[in-house]
């Protein structure tokens, strides 16, 4: 089983961003200092109240204010260390909050609010299995598109000049008054600067998409907008399909990562993992798509694969009877 989950966090981090890039942008810094506070350390009159009314208030700041409040003293970093659903995020997902910190929408929401969408265990658009968790709109997606999950939209990119904002900013600049005044009122995240690709077609002279991004870009939601909707529509509607769909795939995945299911009821966690067979089949099938990947009917079945379905351990051998008529 080991060698299972190890298999299934191999795939899926094939199409996200790389984690150890999180690692050294943000350096928790959870269990690296002492935190015992002295025997005459206060915090004024939240002292005084006792422990659960402390961690209910502390559950209404967002995750900013929490983690500020977190640097002021070994007491406070004592109390907020003891908080149940920031140890469990911590402890058992630390790149969720890397996450929300490195793309600076650590203060759109709460601990328990991650906390709450870290014990979900399906895609929010189409119910199955995933470990992806999109940190942005803090909800559970898998990146299997088309005939298996349509989903909402993906983010879109702006840059700091608009020079890419073309197709929407009249529709802005007709709602907001102009670009910048819409910015700051929809939900937006920094993408981590770097080399974000997607790629669905496989072997020599495949078809990807690529872009570059720094810290002058910004990305925003467009979903429930109509008028958004509705330009992106025609956008895609006029846009070479490939590459509409290869581009929504590299935005989708910006603002994900691979966290286990947390569990309201203890301390641990749980993964899912890929039934060995349907990988191999998975393979076998996507590797068969490479001589027709020039056609619309090879593309369409390459788009259409469904990436890394995951089952969880106790259901996984009653998968593989059923299914395969095979052990685990």
């Amino acid at each position: 089983m080991d060698q299972l989950h190890q298999d299934t966090i191999t795939e899926l981090r094939k199409h996200i961003g790389d984690a150890s890039i999180l690692t050294l942008r943000c350096p928790l810094d959870h269990g690296k200092h002492d935190a015992t506070p002295h025997d005459d350390a206060t915090l004024g009159s939240l002292c005084a109240l006792p422990t659960e009314l402390r961690h209910l208030v502390f559950s209404f700041l967002d995750i900013r204010s929490l983690l500020v409040f977190r640097r002021v003293s070994k007491l406070a970093m004592s109390l907020v260390n003891a908080m149940t659903e920031y140890h469990k995020v911590v402890t058992n997902t630390p790149d969720a909050l890397r996450m929300a910190i490195a793309i600076r929408v650590h203060h759109q929401y709460t601990i328990s609010e991650l906390f709450d969408a870290l014990c979900t265990r399906k895609c929010a658009d189409c119910g199955t299995l995933t470990q992806y968790l999109d940190v942005f709109r803090l909800r559970r997606v898998c990146l299997s598109l088309n005939g298996f999950c349509q989903g909402l939209r993906p983010s879109v990119q702006v840059s700091a000049e608009h020079r890419r904002f073309r197709i929407l900013r009249p529709i802005m600049e007709q709602i907001y008054g102009n670009v910048d005044a819409a910015l700051d009122r929809l939900p937006t995240f920094t993408p981590i600067p770097g080399r974000y690709s997607a790629e669905r077609r496989f072997g020599h002279g495949g078809v990807g998409f690529h872009d570059n991004l720094t810290t002058s870009f910004l990305c925003f939601d467009p979903n429930g907008v109509p008028q958004f909707e509705a330009a992106l529509s025609v956008h895609t509607a006029t846009t070479f399909r490939t590459t509409a769909e290869l581009n929504g795939i590299m935005r989708k995945s910006m603002s994900l990562v691979i966290a286990p299911w947390l569990d309201s009821k203890n301390m641990g966690s749980a993964s899912g993992v890929q039934c060995s067979i349907c990988a191999h089949t998975y393979d076998i099938k996507r590797k068969s798509c490479q001589a027709r990947t020039d056609t619309k009917e090879g593309w369409e079945e390459i788009m259409n694969l469904k990436i890394c379905e995951l089952w969880p351990e106790e259901g996984l051998a009653e998968h593989m009877r059923d299914a395969h008529g095979a052990e685990l």
